[in-house]
């Protein structure tokens, strides 16, 4: 624990000496997980260098309750627009989607600021989810988040692949400056995949 401490001491220094909150190195972002992310041993996404590990940690019950309290603050309203927030079937929804998921918790100077999930599939790596708790939106962390996995999509030779509710604009332009294109849509979400 003291180690963890002392390791995290570079990207907390970092932070508080720029006084801004945003990011502007990827090494300090903080993906904490319980397991490597990928169902296969030689196709899996790695963590982050040491210096930033400062947040990993087995999953816990109460990273399940973050995980929904922060996907209920970012995404609530766009579940709204399309079929109404339904509180009892989202939370059976979200119980079986973070015991299924490879969950990553992002956190920023030992503060959790979002939920991540990404996946290792057939011919792809799938980004599951990506939410950010509001008040850390817009600086930059979802998208150095991004980068991250980008970089190991791009090492592995496969492309990215998500789904993003057609109500969220934000959501498309953010994937969109990411490098991300149009590959098709259902009623509700338009597919997205790194060209």
């Amino acid at each position: 624990m003291a180690a963890d401490r002392a390791r995290s001491r570079p990207a907390r220094a970092a932070l508080s000496s720029r006084g801004t909150g945003d990011f502007r190195d990827v090494q300090e972002v903080c993906l904490r997980r319980d397991a490597p992310i990928g169902s296969v041993a030689r196709h899996r996404i790695r963590p982050p260098p040491a210096a930033s590990r400062s947040g990993y940690r087995g999953r816990t019950p109460a990273d399940s309750e973050f995980a929904y309290l922060t996907k209920r603050a970012a995404f609530s309203e766009y579940v709204e627009k399309v079929w109404g927030w339904d509180e009892e079937a989202q939370r059976r929804l979200h119980e079986q989607r973070f015991t299924a998921q490879e969950c990553r918790v992002i956190n920023l100077a030992g503060t959790d600021v979002g939920i991540m999930a990404v996946a290792v599939a057939p011919g792809c790596v799938r980004v599951n989810q990506l939410f950010l708790v509001p008040e850390h939106q817009g600086k930059g962390i979802g998208r150095k988040c991004m980068l991250l996995v980008i970089n190991e999509a791009r090492q592995l030779g496969l492309p990215i692949r998500l789904r993003v509710l057609k109500v969220n604009p934000r959501a498309l332009t953010f994937y969109q400056r990411l490098g991300f294109v149009r590959t098709g849509e259902t009623d509700t979400h338009v597919l997205m995949e790194t060209a």
